[in-house]
């Protein structure tokens, strides 16, 4: 009798710790359902974060303390999970959506990048012989420049191949330029010595007494004048008057 009592005893509080501890698995079960439901319903409003780079860093954050969370009953398991998924594939198409426009747009923006440089260097393709033209021609390029820069931001790295390229058009450009005044400071300096030497053979007639040979020689050396070019205009009128 004693071994019965013993028995059935030992047997009650067998199935007593069993109740208990299904008692605490319901617990847990719920609680992690809730806090599933809870991560459910914060990815369902990442999708409306308008920033692709918080929405997808908090969606990481929210997976990282999905797997930390315990199981919920086994008939719940699939569709909390499936809601989940749910939004993390609508969050990821959304990011993969915006990433193929950006780069859509990228190769859009630097293609316009890169006409307006093909324009700058056709610029200076013509023959430039006037300081007018180059006025002109600059004012062009300027214009051109801050019409590449309005358009849209790139990538980082197609920023780095737009940027190369235009500087490489510029650089064209103004190496040009002064190319041309540095030729032309060249030329005006020949031209004004072109013109002294006619003032100094001009003058050196007044010793001569013969006139009529006087008058050919001034009739030769104006036309040498001509002949020389132009320099500026202040210079120019000093010589002349001289």
């Amino acid at each position: 009798s004693n071994i019965w009592k013993s028995y059935h005893h030992n047997v009650e509080l067998f199935y007593d710790f069993i109740r208990i501890n299904d008692d605490l698995r319901d617990i847990d079960f719920k609680r992690n359902l809730a806090e599933k439901n809870t991560l459910c319903e914060k990815a369902e409003k990442l999708i409306l974060e308008k920033s692709i780079n918080k929405m997808h860093n908090d969606l990481q954050n929210l997976h990282e303390r999905w797997k930390n969370i315990g199981p919920v009953k086994k008939d719940l398991r699939e569709n909390i999970w499936k809601r989940f998924q749910e939004a993390t594939k609508i969050i990821n198409k959304k990011r993969n959506e915006y990433f193929l426009l950006k780069k859509e747009n990228d190769n859009k923006n630097l293609k316009l990048k890169n006409e307006i440089c093909s324009k700058i260097i056709e610029l200076t393709k013509d023959n430039i012989s006037s300081h007018n033209q180059w006025v002109i021609l600059t004012d062009k390029c300027v214009e051109l420049e801050k019409n590449w820069k309005k358009i849209g931001k790139l990538s980082k790295e197609k920023n780095k191949i737009a940027w190369s390229i235009l500087r490489k058009a510029l650089n064209n450009f103004y190496q040009s330029k002064k190319e041309f005044y540095k030729k032309k400071k060249v030329d005006e300096l020949n031209i004004l010595k072109s013109k002294i030497k006619i003032c100094e053979e001009a003058e050196s007639i007044n010793s001569n007494r013969n006139w009529e040979e006087n008058s050919n020689k001034i009739i030769q050396l104006q036309k040498a004048w001509k002949r020389t070019g132009f320099i500026n205009k202040k210079k120019s009128d000093e010589l002349w008057k001289r």
